[in-house]
């Protein structure tokens, strides 16, 4: 009942359909090239963005209540002791998004997700492949986006290991997205019309 199809649709049909998945496509290629260059690909490479190094992690803690005065025990300070050691390397304060410009960031990333992945959806429901494949093809990255900024704040509140989540669901939507991509091409390009089988 519900049959339409991208294989032998109208040349200005199949021309949107392409033009619009090459557009998408060249936009998600310089997305990955951002968050390449910009953060990292790697879970260390996002730990250290998004949830920082101990040091950073130190300066978000509150700082402990000072001590009373009188409270402080004299040492003997030994001159020759303290002028032989060498000052250990200071580790560096990385600046971590807030939790204000994760907000910001998640809610047009979604916004944008949703957009992106209901045009590639709603092309991959008109090609041949089986319904369980579409059904999977266009979930994944809903699904992905949405665990994609939840990893994000996770990672940035409560644990480094959240950036699993975000590494995890990034490759879905990226995958998803190929597969998207190879399939609407290959019913625009390469299946033959109904009518021609």
């Amino acid at each position: 009942m519900f049959q339409l199809r991208l294989a032998g649709a109208p040349l200005p049909w199949r021309l949107v359909a392409t033009f619009f998945m090459l557009t998408a496509g060249t936009g998600y290629l310089f997305a990955i090239s951002n968050v390449a260059l910009s953060v990292g690909t790697s879970y260390s490479e996002v730990v250290r963005h998004y949830y920082g190094n101990p040091a950073t992690r130190a300066a978000l803690e509150p700082a402990p209540p000072a001590e009373a005065p009188g409270m402080i025990e004299e040492e003997a300070l030994d001159l020759d002791a303290f002028l032989a050691e060498e000052p250990a390397p200071e580790e560096e304060i990385l600046a971590i998004p807030s939790l204000k410009s994760l907000v910001a960031e998640g809610h047009f990333h979604l916004f944008g997700h949703a957009t992106l992945f209901f045009g590639t959806g709603v092309l991959v429901l008109m090609t041949g492949i089986s319904d369980r494949l579409k059904s999977a093809i266009v979930i994944a990255p809903f699904a992905g986006s949405v665990l994609d900024v939840w990893g994000l704040l996770l990672t940035r509140l409560y644990h480094p290991g959240f950036a699993w989540l975000t590494i995890l669901s990034g490759a879905a939507m990226a995958i998803s997205f190929s597969a998207a991509f190879f399939a609407v091409m290959r019913e625009v390009w390469f299946t033959p019309a109904e009518e021609d089988r």
